[in-house]
């Protein structure tokens, strides 16, 4: 498989995934590749930027404080 075929493929799976909410044995099936190929290729597509994950931190200043509150008060 060249380097294109395979980059094709992790978009296409991680699409599956993320946007079309198909479960890992789901697109296992539809493809006919293996559920723990599956979970290695997700892995490998946030290795390399294909997907990137964004958490909202603008509530980060309430986990800061919980976090002292909890080592203040055990």
């Amino acid at each position: 498989m060249s380097s294109w075929e395979e980059r094709r493929l992790l978009v296409k799976v991680a699409q599956m995934y993320y946007e079309e909410d198909m479960t890992q044995n789901e697109i296992s099936n539809e493809l006919g590749i293996y559920r723990t190929t599956i979970g290695r290729m997700l892995k490998k597509a946030r290795r390399e930027g294909i997907v990137q994950i964004h958490v909202d931190s603008t509530s980060y200043e309430t986990f800061e404080l919980e976090t002292k509150i909890k080592q203040l008060f055990n």
